[in-house]
């Protein structure tokens, strides 16, 4: 129980920090409210990283319900892919944008196969024939 109430406020703090830099980060340079922003990537999905991989270490030592394991595992693997992926948007030729485009598609391809595997195990409703 007392994991529970420092994770939460670790989370709040978290949270309330993300907003407060982006805010910060946006009055300091307004013109980079309509660029790219590597930083702005970084800023909103590291915490995300973190939380996801904090979940998925708790769903793994729980003994209890692995429900929502694969939706993590996918969210986890395509947020952190991506991350890397955006930060790199001002980086390289058109050509090297294109596949890694490409490989982000895929990733996404796959984070959607897991929710897909996480919602037929979990939540699908199972067929009932009526008999005649």
């Amino acid at each position: 129980m007392f994991k529970v109430k420092k994770y939460k406020i670790v989370n709040r703090f978290l949270i309330f920090l993300v907003a407060l830099s982006l805010i910060i980060y946006l009055k300091v340079n307004p013109k980079i409210y309509i660029k790219w922003s590597e930083l702005e990537i970084v800023i909103t999905s590291i915490p995300l990283i973190i939380y996801s991989f904090y979940f998925f270490i708790r769903r793994i030592d729980s003994n209890t319900s692995k429900k929502y394991i694969y939706f993590n595992s996918g969210f986890f693997i395509y947020t952190l892919c991506s991350t890397l992926i955006f930060t790199l948007g001002n980086i390289g030729s058109k050509e090297v944008k294109t596949y890694v485009w490409l490989f982000n598609n895929i990733l996404y391809f796959i984070f959607q196969i897991a929710i897909f595997i996480e919602w037929y195990q979990n939540f699908k409703r199972p067929i009932r024939f009526k008999n005649n």
